[in-house]
């Protein structure tokens, strides 16, 4: 049989055996526990890193086509600039010997920019209202016509014409 001093360092060696298991235990769970923490803070890092980069490539690309952004800008009316293009249009229809009455004005609301219809009625000689609408169709702006219906009056010889000319006009907001 064990002696009693067996005993005692059988004891003893399960004791610290168990001490030491739970002292490992301990420091595993500490281990995995600041290790979660770790992969938190640096996936925190990553996605501020990705952040910075994003914003530093959105500012590099803004510098880099503010040019052709400006360059654009043109072929884009504001709601300023309507009452000269407004005049232009007439002063070409005069031009081309054409009658032209600018029936309606309306501004369709929608992102990213919002739309100026204007519906205008022609009267002229027949090819020179199909030369304002050739003209029309292809304005040095974002623009299209959605309406064009031409009559031939017999006794005359004249053309009528109405016309919905859509333009895009700039927002304010849209700027730069």
């Amino acid at each position: 049989m064990a002696t009693k001093r067996a005993k005692k360092m059988i004891f003893l060696s399960v004791l610290t055996m168990s001490i030491a298991m739970g002292g490992l235990a301990a420091s595993l769970y500490y281990v995995l526990k600041e290790g979660a923490e770790l992969r938190v803070r640096a996936q925190a890092v990553a996605d501020h890193t990705a952040q910075q980069q994003l914003y530093a490539n959105l500012a590099s690309l803004v510098e880099r086509t503010a040019g052709e952004r400006e360059a654009l800008q043109k072929y884009v009316l504001t709601e300023d600039d309507t009452i000269s293009f407004l005049a232009d249009i007439e002063s070409l229809a005069a031009e081309r010997g054409i009658t032209l009455v600018t029936d309606a004005l309306t501004v369709v609301t929608s992102k990213p920019n919002n739309t100026l219809m204007v519906n205008f009625s022609l009267t002229g000689t027949e090819v020179a209202v199909y030369d304002f609408v050739s003209l029309l169709e292809v304005l040095p702006y974002m623009s299209y016509l959605t309406n064009v219906v031409v009559r031939r009056d017999a006794t005359t010889g004249l053309a009528d014409s109405t016309v919905t000319l859509a333009i895009t006009l700039a927002n304010h907001d849209s700027k730069n």
